[in-house]
């Protein structure tokens, strides 16, 4: 708390984490801890870690091109990566490594925080360690000594296990419920090892995944044989992104489900020195990488939605790429009044103004006129902005 003592709200904050919880009826006081897996307990980590770069001395020098500052280079011996309460603190010399646990000890027990005894530990490069579910490790290559993160060994058994367990729960389903549950799925393990050399972990994966519902069609139509459900269920790529022949398709809708390895490597870019959304004059590039995160996110055909309208909802004229409200697609003209699923008559609205829009004008009422649509719209603007969520 003596590091937030700042914040307009940390008397609130000092008052939720006391508060207690109920767990099966019974309720438990909180005397320490941040409440584990609750949105505030990986911020307040954040803010009380906030310091360790100077306790370490780690300084960056401005690096200049003609005159002008490009980037930033860290100029001390240690260099730190924190994320919520796990942190690395990487050096030269194992000496160096040995002396961070005193640096940090009068610094952590201030804040009553300790080192895990399971999880701190001295390796070398060359032997390599795991951090937020990758391997970081030195590689010997016919072109030297490279530095690869993939994703761990771990990360890997574990996003199998989720593959097997949701097909298994769908045991009885028909193979659209699958690919509905699957395809958000194989896209959130890929985006997040998408920065980093995954490609032979996606073909592997793929791989994983082809035989789990494989079996599931086979226990699924256990009388029919194997040319038969390879006839009925596996067809080329509709899109035609990909000359795969082995698409797993539902027969009724046409929809297939998502290779991990369609998923592109797009290396991640670091946020500019000491940058912030808060400052005003930021505001166009944060924009411009909430919009790179929203397509690497989302289906082509939200991409395109969002494209068309400058990734701004239409009815309220805020943005629609930081997914901190669900989106949904309005029709423009509902089909019931002679519209069309075209793009041309599709946006991407907020729920919140989508269920607003509605309740000014109900789908199976007339069609609003321009007028009518723009006083509508300043109505949920003014909604919004009163906070009456």
């Amino acid at each position: 708390m003596e590091q937030i003592k700042e914040f307009p709200y940390s008397n609130m904050i000092g008052k939720w984490l006391k508060a207690g919880y109920v767990d099966n009826g019974v309720f438990n006081e909180t005397e320490f801890g941040s409440g584990q897996g609750s949105i505030v307990s990986p911020l307040l980590a954040n803010i009380a870690l906030m310091g360790m770069e100077d306790i370490l001395g780690i300084k960056y020098k401005p690096v200049k091109n003609n005159g002008t500052i490009v980037s930033y280079t860290n100029v001390a011996k240690y260099t730190l990566v924190f994320y919520a309460d796990d942190f690395v603190v990487m050096c030269n010399t194992q000496k160096d490594a040995e002396d961070v646990h005193e640096l940090l000890k009068p610094y952590l027990d201030k804040r009553g925080l300790e080192l895990s005894k399971e999880k701190t530990r001295v390796v070398t490069i060359d032997e390599g360690f795991n951090f937020l579910g990758l391997n970081v490790r030195m590689y010997q290559t016919c072109q030297g000594e490279k530095l690869l993160i993939k994703p761990s060994k771990e990360s890997i058994k574990k996003s199998k296990e989720t593959m097997s367990t949701e097909i298994q729960k769908l045991k009885g389903k028909n193979v659209g419920a699958v690919i509905n549950k699957l395809n958000p799925i194989i896209k959130g393990i890929g985006n997040y090892w998408s920065a980093w050399v995954a490609k032979h972990t996606y073909s592997y994966m793929d791989h994983h995944i082809w035989w789990c519902t494989f079996r599931f069609l086979k226990y699924l139509h256990p009388k029919k044989s194997k040319t038969w459900i390879i006839n009925r269920y596996y067809k080329p790529d509709i899109a035609g992104q990909s000359k795969n022949k082995w698409i797993l398709t539902d027969p009724k809708k046409n929809k297939q489900l998502t290779k991990m390895s369609w998923i592109p490597i797009v290396r991640h870019r670091l946020i500019k020195f000491r940058a912030t959304p808060y400052d005003s004059s930021l505001k166009g590039y944060f924009n411009s990488r909430d919009e790179k995160e929203f397509n690497r996110n989302c289906v082509k055909s939200k991409q395109k939605m969002a494209k068309i309208q400058n990734y701004k909802c239409p009815i309220c004229n805020k943005s629609i790429t930081d997914f901190t409200e669900r989106l949904e697609v309005q029709e423009k003209v509902p089909v019931i009044h002679g519209g069309t699923r075209k793009y041309t008559n599709l946006q991407l609205v907020h729920r919140y103004c989508n269920k607003q829009y509605y309740k000014i004008f109900p789908l199976k009422g007339e069609l609003p006129t321009k007028q009518q649509k723009q006083k509508g719209y300043k109505v949920i603007k003014q909604l919004r902005l009163a906070e009456i969520l």
